[in-house]
């Protein structure tokens, strides 16, 4: 694979382990909505990794929305359909028009599950990269 192409798919690969990083912080400072969108930040930086990889450029647009993040790991990585769920929970807190309180035990279970997707597809595309 070009060595251009490996390292924007390893910076974004980073990045999202410095937001994950971060939305653990403002998890434990109790900043619950800031750690959600941190990990909505995590699952785009790495639906920017997948989609470099899928298709050897940089994505056109810079928003690369959930529905093409899960089109991308569902079709090249096979991973668990729980995503599915998971990034729409995460979408609907971070942008909900609405007030509402979140509690720490959700924002961990969420932060977590991320955490998780982000473990799984890292290692699989660094494993992807390593084979061609």
């Amino acid at each position: 694979m070009e060595k251009d192409i490996c390292y924007r798919i390893m910076n974004y690969q980073k990045l999202a382990n410095h937001y994950m990083q971060l939305a653990y912080l403002m998890r434990n400072k109790h900043q619950f909505k800031t750690s959600l969108i941190l990990c909505n930040l995590v699952l785009t930086s790495t639906a920017r990794a997948l989609y470099i990889y899928e298709n050897k450029s940089n994505p056109y647009s810079q928003d690369i929305i959930f529905d093409d993040f899960l089109l991308l790991i569902c079709k090249n990585l096979n991973i668990d359909p729980e995503i599915a769920d998971l990034v729409h929970k995460i979408d609907l807190l971070c942008y909900s028009e609405e007030d509402f309180t979140l509690d720490r035990k959700i924002a961990d279970m969420l932060i977590e599950k991320t955490a998780d997707i982000l473990n799984v597809v890292g290692w699989r595309l660094m494993n992807l990269i390593k084979s061609t």
